[in-house]
């Protein structure tokens, strides 16, 4: 059964990161920047393991058709009108291999789902092993804490220097968010509340602490490659928030019909309509804010006629069940 209040939570990371790309003034851009981490909290929060999957390789091929195949479906048509871009073989196989800093620069997030995807059953047992949650939340802050001052004092430089070491360096935060969201699968809102008010304080104090050792500079955007401490206090703190507001106002939250409909489909089809905003990011635009709309409105449009177009053509085809399934989960979703 699916859980509407996630559906609401990837609803709104998504139009935070096609916002983040539609060139927003910097107040804007810092206040929307808890958007990664709330879908990869969302993926630890839906997380199941063991039930649908006879063992780990046949999850993780599993996972890979869903995340890679459609990719690099799009990737094929993408290069195939962008003959510029296509010249560069370097380029593109960076592209297909989705290199955080390398190739199309927007596809590195879906690099950090495929690295988390291999490693989520691991994390799902680590999980399961720790059942006291004060050693659970102390262990994770120990261990982000001691990630913090290792990229601190190296980790920057390393990530800027070596292409597969990036990969480390992002799945490491992204994974504890990630367990972060699987735990709390089966916790109170109060918990969740307790959570967000901890790193609501814990980004103050290291927005306080920046601001004194980092020349000023005090956007998370300056620790997000790879993601540091100041920049996940102030993601989990609002990621938390709206999973409590979402709980806390579910009746209201979904008693609008149209609103609804919306938000399960911007969700169940959330990896497509993030891959046509990348076209129309290079087609569209002007003032942030309109070309903020535009793009959403464009990407959400054209999945709808694809969705419609998949659809309509497995039923005037009468395509095997085999091949249908495999259709719906390459050109939907």
């Amino acid at each position: 059964m699916r859980d509407l209040r996630i559906d609401f939570l990837k609803f709104v990371g998504l139009v935070m990161i096609i916002l983040a790309h539609s060139g927003p003034p910097g107040g804007i851009f810092q206040l929307r920047n808890f958007d990664v981490p709330l879908m990869v909290f969302c993926s630890g929060f839906v997380f199941s393991y063991g039930v649908s999957y006879s063992g780990y390789l046949s999850y993780v091929m599993a996972r890979l058709q869903r995340l890679v195949i459609p990719v690099w479906f799009f990737l094929l048509f993408f290069f195939a009108f962008n003959s510029a871009l296509a010249s560069d073989p370097d380029y593109v196989l960076l592209t297909f291999l989705f290199v955080e800093g390398e190739g199309l620069e927007y596809l590195w997030i879906i690099q950090v789902f495929v690295s988390i995807a291999m490693v989520s059953p691991f994390i799902y047992k680590f999980n399961q092993l720790i059942r006291s949650d004060t050693v659970f939340f102390c262990l994770c802050f120990l261990f982000l804490v001691l990630y913090d001052l290792f990229i601190s004092w190296a980790g920057r430089e390393l990530y800027q220097d070596y292409k597969l070491l990036r990969t480390l360096l992002l799945l490491i935060p992204y994974s504890l968010v990630f367990l972060l969201g699987l735990r709390f699968k089966t916790k109170s809102n109060a918990s969740v509340l307790m959570t967000s008010v901890f790193c609501i304080v814990l980004f103050m104090v290291m927005f306080y602490w920046v601001g004194r050792t980092d020349d000023g500079i005090l956007s998370t955007q300056h620790f997000k490659y790879p993601p540091g401490l100041y920049y996940l206090s102030y993601a989990v703190a609002v990621t938390c928030f709206l999973l409590y507001c979402s709980t806390r106002f579910y009746a209201q939250l979904f008693a609008v019909p149209h609103l609804n409909n919306l938000i399960l489909f911007v969700s169940s089809n959330s990896i497509w309509i993030y891959l046509w905003h990348i076209v129309f990011l290079g087609l569209i635009d002007g003032h942030w804010l309109v070309r903020w709309l535009l793009i959403l409105s464009c990407s959400i449009l054209c999945m709808y006629l694809q969705v419609r177009i998949v659809k309509a053509i497995i039923a005037k085809a009468s395509v095997r069940e085999k091949y249908a399934k495999l259709m719906l989960k390459t050109l939907t979703g």
